[in-house]
């Protein structure tokens, strides 16, 4: 206890001291703005005052100090040698390493003044293209970014900046808000200039001291607490910036003129009241009338919607295919004459489609997907067992949108496409038929050129085979003609009898990987680079062995395609809304526009030693799959391979 107590008269003695020495014979010289006005300026009598002057002087009686103020332009404080302290000053990082500041007194702001009539300054950022005014080391950091330097105009104090701006030899002033409204109206401005913009980088304002005058620096933050207890600062405060009290008489002239505007504005009230009386009567007959000719405008409309829907009935039942419409809880509320006569079904108006005939032919998850999510389904086909007869129709299902866009229903339309298709497996006997009298020429063709070197070698035998070269060259080419036989009936074998499809789920992203490394060999050899972007989810339902030949096939194409360096192939696999794409691209030769057609053809090849059978063997595994085979190339460019499978359901 007695130590704490020896501490406590310790402090108490080193206070003592501290403010015993600013006591002393020598005051505290404070500089401070000369015209900053109501903070701190000097009036037309010579007396300096504002509220920071009230507030130092507040925060001296209150510790006993002895302070002297040196009002002068601001930018002179700084080089003033003499002075202990600056009455205000911005605290931020340049000048931390010049003064110690005091804690924060008061929070103020810069603004952009401009002349009434101005508009194009409408914020900080329009200062870059002007000339504007300043008031000398008043330049707030923010504004240094907007401004140049040579259409800076620096004055002494705000007042002066006003002038320049009144003259029109600046185009805009920046300065302390309230200082600037003081000084506006002190020189009764208050209709020719404005404040335009958001307030300019707001500061925390505080008295700045000398380095090495940390105990002053606590001694002036221990009054400013202390008056802000008692209440001085409030005092203060208030009476610089609280509002304007006015006197009775200023009250009693406000209410009368308050008084006198509502008499004027009820008066004018009666006088539109009456006015608009007597026009409303000539209105509501106008209005009368205009109602007539909008019923009769109504009535005709009405007769030509009717007429309209009447031609669009027509319409609809006039068409080949078979529609309707239906809403998105499956409720019927079109069918054309068309559909019923496919269906057999009439009088199905109003009814839930999931009640009738169509859900044997329409897929249920389709017709959800469409009145759930939106999709569409284009042309699929199916195929419907009558017992004594088979038909087949092809349906599409799309979304209908109302007039905002939103989804209301779908739209159905069905055919009936037996007889086409009994008509088209005619065709399709007929065109085989004539495709294997060409199959036969070909074949013949490209059997004898090879049964031709054989017996002309074989009938050479008794004459020539002492002959040691004779005998290599036969043991050479023999071999080779017989080779080139079979490999043209397996590959002929592959294309007229295809193997029977093992379907399985297939993850291309694997099957890919495993084709590379089959190849990887080749690929090095031939100096490509093999880019993949496949999805991880690509997975459709195929012979995996079958697809794989395609995928090998393809590739083999492409490096055979590309006679260049930086040879690239780029293989890309991803999932549209009802299909997985496969894209085989290669930057080889290409292919010419007019082959592009036949290169899919049996026994059409451009290659020295080709068959022609390996994209035709490529295209019949996909179309086996129910996929789309698709070629796109252009000469000197490269090719693209689109393969297209519905996705796994």
């Amino acid at each position: 206890m007695k130590k704490v107590l020896l501490i406590l008269i310790v402090i108490l003695m080193s206070t003592s001291y501290v403010v015993a020495e600013f006591q002393g014979e020598n005051p505290i010289k404070v500089g401070g703005d000369n015209h900053l006005p109501p903070y701190h300026y000097v009036n037309n009598n010579g007396i300096y005052k504002g509220f920071c002057v009230d507030i130092i002087r507040a925060i001296a009686i209150q510790k006993g100090l002895d302070i002297e103020l040196y009002p002068m332009p601001f930018y002179s404080i700084e080089e003033n040698k003499d002075i202990d302290m600056i009455l205000g000053l911005e605290k931020n990082k340049e000048y931390e390493n010049i003064y110690d500041f005091s804690a924060p007194y008061l929070t103020i702001f810069n603004s952009i003044f401009v002349k009434k009539d101005s508009k194009f300054i409408a914020d900080i950022e329009d200062l870059n293209s002007v000339k504007i005014g300043i008031q000398k080391g008043n330049i707030p950091k923010k504004l240094k970014k907007y401004i140049r330097k040579e259409s800076v105009e620096y004055v002494e104090n705000q007042q002066d900046g006003f002038l320049l701006l009144m003259m029109g030899k600046i185009d805009a002033f920046i300065g302390n808000r309230l200082t600037g409204l003081y000084t506006i109206q002190k020189m009764k401005q208050t209709n020719f200039i404005k404040i335009v913009g958001q307030p300019v980088s707001p500061v925390e304002y505080c008295f700045a001291f000398r380095k090495g005058n940390e105990n002053l620096v606590r001694i002036f933050d221990e009054g400013l607490k202390e008056i802000k207890d008692n209440g001085t600062y409030d005092e203060i405060y208030n009476k610089w910036f609280g509002e304007i009290i006015k006197t009775p008489l200023e009250m009693q002239i406000s209410i009368l003129k308050k008084i006198f505007w509502i008499l004027i504005i009820i008066v004018i009230g009666i006088f539109i009241v009456f006015r608009a009386n007597h026009f409303l009567k000539r209105e509501v007959m106008k209005k009368t009338e205009e109602l007539q000719n909008l019923n009769n405008s109504l009535i005709e409309s009405n007769k030509k919607i009717k007429k309209e829907y009447i031609l669009r009935q027509q319409i609809f039942n006039s068409v080949y295919h078979g529609i309707m419409t239906i809403s998105k809880e499956g409720v019927i509320n079109f069918v054309n004459l068309k559909l019923e006569e496919i269906t057999g079904h009439g009088h199905i108006f109003n009814e839930s489609i999931y009640d009738t005939s169509m859900m044997k032919i329409i897929s249920k998850k389709e017709l959800e997907d469409v009145l759930t999510f939106g999709k569409q389904y284009i042309r699929k086909e199916k195929s419907i067992d009558l017992g004594d007869e088979k038909k087949i129709f092809v349906y599409s299902i799309c979304p209908l949108n109302g007039e905002q866009g939103n989804l209301i229903g779908a739209v159905i339309s069905l055919e009936d496409i037996t007889k086409e298709k009994e008509i088209q497996e005619k065709l399709i006997q007929k065109d085989k038929m004539h495709v294997l009298g060409e199959l036969m020429a070909i074949i013949a063709h490209e059997l004898r050129n090879p049964l031709t070197s054989i017996k002309t070698f074989i009938d050479l035998i008794p004459q020539k085979f002492e002959s040691k070269k004779f005998r290599e060259r036969l043991l050479y080419y023999v071999p080779s003609e017989l080779d080139r036989m079979n490999k043209l009936v397996t590959d002929l074998l592959h294309y007229v009898s295809p193997k029977k499809v093992d379907k399985m789920q297939v993850k291309i992203e694997k099957l890919v990987l495993e084709v590379i490394t089959l190849l990887e060999n080749k690929i090095i050899k031939s100096n490509i680079h093999v880019i993949r972007k496949i999805e991880s989810n690509a997975i459709i339902y195929a012979d995996r062995k079958q697809l794989k030949q395609v995928l090998i096939n393809l590739i083999l194409n492409s490096i055979q395609a590309i006679d260049k360096e930086n040879g690239k192939i780029e293989i890309i696999c991803y999932n549209d809304d009802t299909n997985c794409i496969i894209k085989m691209i290669d930057n080889g030769r290409g292919i010419q526009k007019e082959k592009i057609k036949r290169v899919m053809e049996p026994f059409f090849t451009d290659k020295e030693n080709g068959t022609g059978l390996g994209l035709a063997i490529c295209y019949q595994i996909v179309k086996e799959h129910g996929g789309q085979f698709k070629i796109i190339s252009e000469v000197d460019k490269g090719t693209e391979v689109h393969l297209i499978f519905q996705e796994m359901q």
